[in-house]
């Protein structure tokens, strides 16, 4: 049916003629261009038209088709940038607690610290949300400088509670 309908279509359209190659009755190749009017966010809209170019060219399009534009570079990496985020943010607080629990050797501290680095990217991601910001390259940077950044700052302050000794009136206050 495809076939009969493009055979059709080159007879009333014959400048695609060079847009189509076809081997042996089959269609190997085609070229079609077309212009979006506009995308005014690559986040959201951007990332709708490459999902609608992808369901338009699995249901109408024979096997194998693909749609291809230089700008799905930019919306591609929007898809994925939640998802990835999440793993990536997760792989990060739980190598936080591995390396505090192997240097403080005290489970508490390390909670704590994990908790204190939780607690900066849930303010972190707390806001972009009120800012309306969406994940991209930069925002994804900047979390992952917080982490390195709240980690430090709490492992120096963790240390410090493990490493000082208390004072008398607290370790035994009856003397």
């Amino acid at each position: 049916m495809f076939y009969a309908c493009h055979q059709f279509w080159l007879t009333k359209a014959p400048q695609f003629s060079r847009s189509t190659i076809m081997v042996d009755g089959k269609m190997v190749g085609f070229k079609e261009t077309f212009d979006v009017i506009s995308v005014n966010s690559a986040a959201k809209e951007g990332v709708q038209l490459l999902n609608d170019m992808r369901a338009l060219t699995e249901t109408y399009g024979p096997p194998g088709t693909f749609s291809f534009s230089e700008r799905y570079f930019d919306y591609e990496s929007y898809v994925v940038f939640d998802k990835e985020t999440i793993t990536n943010v997760s792989l990060a607080l739980a190598a936080v607690f591995v390396i505090m629990f192997i240097f403080t050797a005290n489970i508490i501290i390390s909670i704590f610290v994990l908790l204190c680095v939780i607690l900066v990217d849930v303010f972190i991601f707390g806001l972009l949300s009120f800012w309306d910001v969406t994940l991209n390259s930069v925002t994804v940077v900047n979390i992952v400088i917080a982490i390195g950044l709240s980690v430090d700052y709490s492992a120096h302050i963790a240390h410090a509670y493990l490493a000082i000794k208390p004072p008398k009136e607290i370790t035994n206050p009856h003397e």
